[in-house]
């Protein structure tokens, strides 16, 4: 009695059991590669501004003094500030154009500034929303 009773169950849990998994992909999907990656390659440069239509702006002189203080702030020397770009622009969610990683953004327009500075030789990307404070936008470039 106890021989037909193993034997059902046994074919009922063989029953139960998945297709065989195979360690080749198939014919129709194409096998990803990924791209070496280098120590130099972990940060890019920023991402281009959403809104290229932009209009070039005189920069209002407090988002300029908030822009000096964030890179004195950094330790940077603001002496031979220059501004090399000002675009009033609209925002397509609260990034700003440059979003970080496990972060959540409100997703709604927002108008703002896209400005490009330079100072001792080097560029700065900074984004403004409706407010005064900006956001030095570095893009993080996860390997």
């Amino acid at each position: 009695m106890r021989a037909p009773l193993a034997i059902a169950a046994l074919l009922l849990l063989a029953g139960c059991a998945g297709a065989p998994v195979t360690d080749s992909p198939s014919p129709t999907e194409p096998a990803a590669t990924p791209a070496p990656a280098s120590p130099t390659d972990r940060f890019e440069t920023a991402p281009p501004i959403p809104d290229q239509t932009g209009s070039p702006v005189a920069l209002p002189g407090d988002r300029l003094e908030a822009i000096r203080s964030d890179l004195t702030a950094r330790g940077i020397a603001t002496d031979d500030l220059i501004v090399i770009s000002a675009r009033a622009v609209t925002w397509n969610d609260g990034s700003w154009g440059c979003p970080e990683p496990g972060h959540v953004y409100t997703q709604a327009l927002e108008p703002g500034y896209a400005v490009i500075v330079e100072a001792g030789g080097v560029q700065y990307d900074y984004r403004f929303g409706s407010g005064p404070n900006p956001k030095l936008c570095v893009p993080f470039v996860q390997r």
